[in-house]
């Protein structure tokens, strides 16, 4: 490379996170110059995407005290096998674990241990954002769950307070009961106005993101004292059972500084005038991630001037996103759950009067089946829904007809003209053939997608199909995809079996390779994260597995 060391590595420093150790580690492969340039910018954020990781690289800057000052940011991955005996139920109340035999992980022990070493020999001055995710295999389901991270002990709290230039703390997943440092009977007699706990006592923090569980809630004298410093906040993401949490306490809560909302499974009366004051209370936010069915938002959203002006981000039911039409031109990331047949295309061209120009990422998860409280007369259904009211499959099944999108990807690329990467998921027994004659001449509407992702649920007879032949059947079609659309780059399979121990890895993603002339050459397999766009300071934007 020509470029000056300077200006190396100001460039590399903008490569987005989730990619930017592999990226730069073969760089600095190139030449000695260059990889001198590349492991001082790598230094400067350290991602650890599993635990034998975080040992070596914790290690490393224990035994090199001239690579703790390049650190400026920390982002570990943690995985955990539950045990088998552990409950939906139980959710993640630290006093029922053990009895349960659940145990962290060790390596994530010796981790959380190793860098409490670190900053009390002063060796990361320098540190700005320490953020943590932590993601659980629980057997009985066979899928994957955020995971509250214990071990976090008051000496951890008060070693990492006395980081000077500590800004930004992102707990992906613990518990209240972690983050206060609160035994059983604190919970009930440690006041408020007593001596700071845990994260209470980081004076220098300006952007905290927390996982609160179901438990939590119920302790809103401690939840509202975090309201001053919370940026993100995620509410019931860990809990599998059919049990909901009552939002209503913490929605009469102030978060001046809130930037983005998860909620799941929760239960309040009145819930769209309670969300609309709360949304009302909060035009900082920018990002809203709400999955329940019942309304969340008023139907009279154009009349209200200025509602959620920063907002470009939302996942919600194809319910509450017809509520905010009138705002979703100022979005960049759209996941629509649960819609019915064609009620998106028909959103599209007859309720949104002009295009969504700012649109990036779209996600649709269609519904299989007509909900019953769904009539066909409907707004909704009107000219959508026509063709199945007599269906027999629908009466006897619940199921609809599977529907063409040849024709609504057309209305989808005309409504967002500028979308780069697109998911659909859909239930059911479908064959990356059937994907592909349902979904893939339709690509070629889009001028700009790069990154296409869907569910092939591979069909055979042979259930012990050797993973090649798998790999192979999956290239030959990624060939088909990437005739069909000039400009894809990238195409996912979400139905990929995950290896529990591996869930940093994302699942299975080809690669198009092109000529110099645009023509598709080959595809190679590869694993990483999905929708990214928007997430280039995230270092594991692992997909919802909930809605795979």
């Amino acid at each position: 490379m020509d470029l000056p060391p300077e200006l190396l590595r100001e460039v590399a420093s903008h490569v987005p996170l989730y990619v930017r150790p592999p990226t730069l580690l073969s760089l600095a492969l190139t030449d000695r110059r260059t990889s001198k340039a590349m492991l001082q910018v790598l230094w400067n954020n350290v991602v650890v995407k599993s635990d034998r990781v975080a040992e070596l690289a914790l290690r490393q800057l224990s035994e090199d005290s001239t690579k703790g000052p390049m650190v400026t940011g920390i982002y570990f991955l943690f995985t955990n096998l539950a045990a088998e005996g552990y409950s939906d139920e139980d959710e993640d109340d630290p006093s029922i674990l053990p009895h349960r035999g659940f145990r962290q992980r060790p390596n994530a022990l010796r981790a959380l241990a190793a860098l409490e070493e670190l900053v009390s020999r002063g060796l990361l001055s320098r540190l700005r954002t320490l953020a943590s995710q932590s993601w659980e295999y629980r057997r009985h389901t066979g899928k994957f769950y955020m995971a509250p991270l214990h071990g976090l002990t008051p000496s951890f709290w008060s070693t990492i307070g006395n980081i000077p230039q500590l800004r930004t703390l992102v707990l992906g997943c613990t518990s209240l009961t972690s983050v206060l440092h609160l035994g059983a009977a604190d919970k009930l007699n440690h006041s408020p106005d007593d001596e700071p706990l845990g994260v209470f006592g980081l004076k220098n923090v300006r952007r905290f993101s927390l996982t609160l569980s179901c438990r939590d809630l119920r302790h809103t004298t401690y939840v509202s004292r975090l309201t001053t410093q919370l940026r993100a906040l995620s509410l019931g993401a860990e809990s599998t059972s059919l049990s909901s949490i009552d939002l209503a306490p913490v929605l009469e809560l102030e978060f001046p500084v809130l930037e983005a909302i998860y909620v799941r499974a929760y239960d309040i009366q009145n819930s769209a005038t309670r969300f609309t004051l709360f949304w009302q209370r909060h035009p900082t936010l920018q990002s809203i991630d709400i999955g329940s069915k019942s309304p969340a938002f008023p139907e009279d959203i154009a009349s209200q001037t200025g509602f959620l002006p920063n907002l470009t981000k939302i996942t919600a039911t194809f319910l509450n996103v017809r509520l905010i039409t009138p705002i979703l031109h100022q979005l960049t990331s759209l996941v629509i759950l649960d819609p019915v047949e064609a009620q998106v295309p028909y959103l599209l061209r007859e309720i949104i009067p002009a295009k969504l120009s700012r649109l990036r990422s779209l996600t649709i998860r269609q519904l299989q089946y007509i909900p019953s409280g769904l009539s066909l007369e409907s707004p909704f259904a009107k000219d959508v829904l026509k063709d199945i009211e007599n269906s027999a499959s629908v009466q006897e099944t619940g199921h609809p007809h599977d529907f063409v999108l040849d024709a609504h990807l057309c209305l989808i690329a005309q409504a967002a003209p500028l979308l780069e990467e697109f998911t659909w998921i859909i239930r059911g027994p479908r064959g990356i053939e059937e994907v592909y004659n349902t979904i893939g001449p339709g690509l070629r509407n889009f001028k700009r997608l790069q990154r296409f992702f869907f569910p092939s649920f591979f069909n055979t007879d042979d259930k012990d199909i050797e993973h090649q032949t798998r790999v192979d059947h999956l290239k030959e079609y990624a060939s088909k995809f990437a005739q069909d659309c000039p400009t894809l780059a990238t195409l996912g399979d979400t139905s990929t079996p995950l290896d529990p121990t591996q869930v940093a890895r994302g699942y299975e993603l080809l690669r198009t390779v092109r000529d110099g002339h645009g023509q598709f050459v080959d595809a190679k397999l590869d694993f990483g994260y999905g929708m990214v766009y928007g997430q280039e300071e995230n270092a594991f934007p692992l997909p919802d597995y909930s809605m795979l």
